[in-house]
């Protein structure tokens, strides 16, 4: 069972060293090197989903750090990344998740903050397949969103933002092997976003007069860049 490690911005660095550690982490995680991390637990479940950037899209706006990313991934996949505990089975017993997740999609939400000290994110929806079983976040009562503080960085320059103590209360809807299904209640205690502090993708390569598309345009200046000697 996985547990994610508290934090505490305040006492872990002052205001000068974390705007000093914020600008050196950016310059070491540049975009092309995009991968997150999302997590959310409570008792009696987690879920943790690792993404590459090939793997998302979204309307991301580097400008004001804010934006809703989707993703689908196939994994790999940790087997301690998911566990959910205590579903009704349809026969009046419980079954107990744990790893199998073969399929993960749906999104989070930036909403302010990314590269300073505390980041507001939201998670609007989730799809596992695990097994022959399928989990679905359906909705939640409250907003499914927190304010995280930045309580560190990953040797690649990844910023770390986790928050513990929450009460967001969610539902999920459990598709059985046989096909039925039953909706869970559970109560979001801790999220995590591990993520590059610039989610902008990384440019195409091959795109060399930068107009978003490659073209003839593009070949023909890596001829004339070639026959010139690569300047």
């Amino acid at each position: 069972m996985r547990i994610s490690k508290l934090g505490n911005l305040t006492g872990l660095f002052g205001r000068r060293a974390a705007c000093a550690a914020l600008a050196a982490a950016a310059i070491a995680a540049p975009a092309n090197a995009y991968s997150i991390r999302i997590c959310a637990t409570g008792d009696g479940w987690g879920i943790w989903v690792e993404i590459i950037w090939a793997n998302t899209s979204g309307n991301y706006d580097p400008a004001t750090h804010a934006g809703l990313i989707e993703y689908n991934t196939m994994g790999p996949f940790n087997p301690d990344d998911f566990y959910f505990l205590g579903i009704p089975d349809g026969q009046g017993g419980v079954v107990d998740l744990h790893g199998e997740q073969h399929m993960v999609m749906g999104a989070y939400e930036v909403l302010d903050g990314l590269g300073t000290a505390q980041c507001t994110v939201s998670w609007p929806n989730i799809w596992l397949i695990i097994g022959d079983w399928g989990l679905h976040l359906i909705n939640s009562p409250v907003p499914f969103l927190a304010t995280l503080p930045l309580d560190g960085f990953t040797a690649d320059g990844e910023g770390h933002y986790f928050a513990s103590g929450l009460n967001i209360p969610v539902d999920f809807e459990v598709t059985r092997p046989d096909g039925t299904t039953t909706v869970v209640h559970r109560t979001v205690q801790n999220m995590e976003l591990r993520t590059p502090l610039d989610l902008t993708p990384p440019p195409c390569l091959a795109d060399l007069d930068g107009n978003g598309i490659l073209d003839l345009q593009d070949i023909n200046r890596f001829v004339q860049s070639f026959l010139a000697g690569c300047p």
